[in-house]
């Protein structure tokens, strides 16, 4: 069950006892992760799987030889991904790409998700670059990426953005 650890009321994941819990086992993602669901969900440590996501083993194997495309990569923010519940993703993307002209990171990617209907490249590109009193350098390279993330993990070491359990698939 995708974010069981998020939800409030965690009596809907226990048996009709209310003892045990449906699941037989939970996945980790970081030792944190474990210490966390064992500390504060009582679980047993023997029904907690400390997972790596098999982009994170393909990236730590093939990184090595290939040289990066990119100095960044944003993760573009839907509008229904928390931080944008209260905020523009437009402009969480532009603040984002302003901070990283600022460190003196100019070759940058936008990863935007497949199928997102809300955030699409010709609008934030015309964001990104007319109408406001901040701009993008111009020694500024930003492309937009599309498909599936693991298409491009390999392409940058810096990503920045939301992460989901779409990594473990």
């Amino acid at each position: 069950v995708d974010g069981y650890q998020t939800a409030k009321v965690h009596n809907l994941y226990f048996d009709s006892g209310g003892k045990n819990y449906i699941f037989d086992k939970f996945i980790a993602f970081g030792n944190a992760n474990k210490d966390l669901l064992c500390k504060s969900y009582d679980i047993h440590i023997e029904q907690c799987i400390l997972a790596e996501p098999s982009i994170i083993s393909l990236h730590k194997v093939k990184s090595t030889n290939i040289s990066k495309q990119y100095d960044a990569i944003i993760l573009a923010y839907s509008q229904h991904s928390s931080p944008t519940y209260f905020y523009d993703p437009y402009t969480i993307v532009k603040d984002i790409v302003l901070l990283l002209c600022e460190l003196g990171i100019y070759n940058i990617a936008i990863k935007i998700k497949p199928g997102d209907k809300n955030m699409n490249h010709i609008k934030l590109n015309d964001y990104l670059y007319k109408g406001s009193d901040e701009n993008i350098t111009s020694e500024t390279t930003i492309e937009y990426l599309t498909g599936k993330l693991s298409d491009h993990v390999l392409k940058s070491n810096c990503f920045i953005g939301q992460l989901s359990t779409a990594l473990v698939e």
